[in-house]
């Protein structure tokens, strides 16, 4: 099982969707990764939601304000880094260029956070477990598998994480993508994309991609990307119903390996299967996840529109969190 207590400084641990439609989103989700949803009561902020599945955490959400939707920022998911001391991270943010958006704050008992915007303007939450360790469940289907970087600038955004982290960050031949290695243990990507604002995406594993895609057509969301086969399965790039962007990965998982997959022999990518956003948490899968959002020499823009109004407007966060 991928059931995961704790994780190491460096490490993926959660997500979050910020929605325009709490209720929907919940229905949306319950009905594609059989997720059950709890409310908390969060303050100001309204109220925050737990995601679950076999009664352990995979995600959470809340619902954009008034005035986070006055400001133009759209529904999106965004992902959390768990850190040892989030103060001294946040610090180091500014040291080597980036900007600290939101805190750090206490999230009640849970932990404390802060959010970050590097550089080349991509959005990535800090976070310091204290109650709340993050994701009960990764590698499974219905839970989080993968999370990399689509920038411009893929070198410059490797030197400000692997100063920030400690992530041993190493080319993949033959393209312009990234492996993130944590300690041992493969820890997401970064891929180098002209074309569009930098965003983390975040993937999540899918039992039948086609099943998955077509329930995600009859609620009422979309697909950016249709199915791409990949050294280690299979990815599709979609969208939910109020449009917030996410991939979806079927294939190889590795439910006992560290968070994320221990680094197999490199692939050699090619013009149309670069290695890069496919996500995919393997034993063995790392740097075969061809993820391409490359297709011949069109690139396949991800949420362009909604990044670039959250590059711009970066948001107020709530002050209670799981």
């Amino acid at each position: 099982m991928g059931e995961r207590t704790s994780y190491a400084p460096g490490t993926f641990s959660w997500v979050e969707l910020q929605t325009t439609d709490a209720g929907g989103a919940k229905a949306f989700s319950g009905e594609l990764f059989g997720w059950e949803a709890e409310d908390s009561p969060a303050g100001e902020a309204g109220t925050y939601t737990m995601f679950s599945k076999g009664g352990r955490h995979v995600a959470g959400m809340f619902e954009l304000s008034d005035d986070m939707r006055g400001r133009g920022i759209p529904p999106h998911w965004g992902s959390y880094v768990t850190v040892a001391d989030v103060d001294a991270s946040a610090a180091r943010v500014g040291e080597l260029g980036g900007t600290v958006v939101a805190g750090p704050f206490d999230v009640t008992e849970a932990g404390r956070m802060a959010t970050l915007q590097d550089p080349q303007g991509a959005m990535l939450s800090l976070w310091e477990p204290r109650e709340h360790p993050g994701a009960g469940l990764v590698n499974e289907p219905g839970a989080l598998c993968w999370n990399d970087l689509l920038t411009a600038d893929g070198e410059s955004s490797a030197r400000f994480y692997s100063e920030l982290f400690g992530w041993r960050i190493e080319p993949v031949p033959g393209g312009e993508y990234w492996t993130i290695r944590n300690g041992e243990a493969t820890n997401g990507g970064i891929l180098a994309i002209e074309g569009m604002p930098p965003v983390w995406n975040a993937y999540f594993a899918a039992d039948g991609l086609e099943a998955t895609i077509a329930a995600i057509e009859r609620a009422g969301g979309g697909v950016q990307m249709p199915p791409r086969e990949v050294p280690a399965g299979r990815f599709a790039v979609v969208t939910d119903p109020q449009g917030a962007v996410f991939s979806l990965f079927e294939g190889e998982l590795d439910p006992s390996g560290a968070a994320l997959p221990r680094p197999p022999s490199p692939a050699t990518p090619t013009r149309s299967a670069r290695p890069g956003a496919a996500g995919a948490a393997t034993a063995g899968t790392g740097d075969r996840l061809a993820g391409d959002l490359v297709g011949g020499d069109r690139v396949v823009d991800v949420g362009r529109e909604d990044r670039e109004q959250e590059r711009d407007q970066p948001p107020s966060r709530p002050r209670a969190r799981p």
